[in-house]
């Protein structure tokens, strides 16, 4: 900890003691050593990035480091051994969810933090996404794993993979993804569309909560739940996800799918997937990942529907509908929610008071 401390400003690094303190004990008492590391790895990079570590409580900051890892490596799969909510996290390190999800938020934004993201990914996370081995060779694609040691050897050397495969995890001396470096083009887990100009399109799209675990009282008392919402056509789905996980102040991250079949909740229908996703060979067609398809490459039309399912444990059910597609010079920030109707229900009921 001591060396990666030294990479920060004098100012900072006792901030940040503070900060890797409680994320130490955390991780030790609910989690574990690869966590651990993972975390002080990612704090040093947020100081390097710029985030304002120094401002409010270092204990929301703390949660914000940890829940940031936790996306990474889908620790709020009950599925794995290590499993937590946001709001468990939250509530274990002494803040409230909605502390947590801002610090999250800042932390994902500023260092553009994904699913699978190579810099912060346990060893077994790392290990189960294909797509950190495959490199193009020739322009062909080849799993680096089944290359000569040498070859693997020269990839780590020039950045492409995070280790040498049946290597332990290097230390951090070692590491050749170092947190505040991005990931290469050529690694396809980050891949994402080159953006040549922004679209002069915009898509209006209204965004409707069909089904999900709400109570009696909150269903009482919003009978519709909608959020408008603008996206420019160079946007991605995975854009609008960001979108739409805001405008419904979610704050516990989960997988999730946009659905392009007769209805919104249509079984058979295709479908737009997480890179992870992609290659089950079960379920219904994948039509592409969210991260690559951009909003103008689904051919949208006006008064098309489709939806958005997200959580695959609670189900939480959108239909999507095209209410107006624009054309002509984009200003602003985009995504945006321009209306909203009926408030947001709570991710987990049992957080309702």
């Amino acid at each position: 900890m001591k060396e990666l401390l030294s990479r920060v400003s004098p100012g900072l690094q006792s901030r940040l003691g503070e900060i890797t303190s409680l994320t130490d004990a955390f991780c030790r008492e609910h989690l574990d050593d690869e966590y651990q590391r993972l975390c002080q790895k990612l704090a040093v990079a947020a100081a390097e990035a710029g985030l304002p570590l120094t401002s409010g409580k270092a204990a929301g900051w703390a949660a914000g480091v940890v829940a940031a890892v936790g996306f990474a490596n889908f620790l709020g799969d009950p599925s794995q051994s290590l499993h937590m909510t946001t709001e468990e996290m939250a509530r274990r390190i002494g803040v409230s969810a909605a502390t947590l999800h801002n610090k999250l938020k800042a932390i994902r934004n500023g260092l553009d933090i994904e699913r699978f993201d190579p810099r912060f990914s346990t060893r077994a996370m790392t290990n189960q996404n294909p797509f950190t081995w495959i490199l193009m060779v020739n322009g062909m694609p080849m799993d680096i794993r089944t290359a000569p040691r040498a070859a693997q050897e020269e990839a780590l050397r020039r950045g492409l993979i995070p280790y040498v495969p049946g290597d332990g995890v290097p230390p951090e001396e070692n590491d050749r993804t170092a947190a505040a470096k991005k990931p290469k083009p050529s690694r396809q887990t980050a891949a994402k569309p080159e953006k040549a100009a922004i679209s002069t399109r915009v898509y209006t799209l209204v965004v409707a909560l069909l089904k999900g675990q709400v109570t009696r009282k909150f269903a009482k008392k919003n009978r519709s739940v909608v959020r408008t919402i603008q996206i420019r056509g160079d946007q991605t789905l995975e854009d609008l996800h960001e979108a739409i996980f805001d405008a419904f102040d979610r704050f516990d991250p989960h997988m999730y799918e946009f659905q392009m079949g007769k209805g919104p909740m249509d079984p058979d229908g295709p479908r737009y997937v997480l890179p992870m996703a992609a290659e089950d060979d079960f379920g219904p067609e994948v039509l592409g990942t969210v991260n690559q398809t951009t909003m103008d490459s689904m051919d949208l039309k006006v008064g098309r529907q489709f939806g958005y399912w997200f959580d695959f444990g609670d189900d939480w059910y959108h239909q999507i509908e095209v209410e107006q597609i624009d054309e002509g010079p984009v200003k602003g920030k985009y995504p945006r929610v321009v209306a909203r109707i009926g408030e947001s229900p709570p991710q987990y009921p049992d957080a309702e008071t």
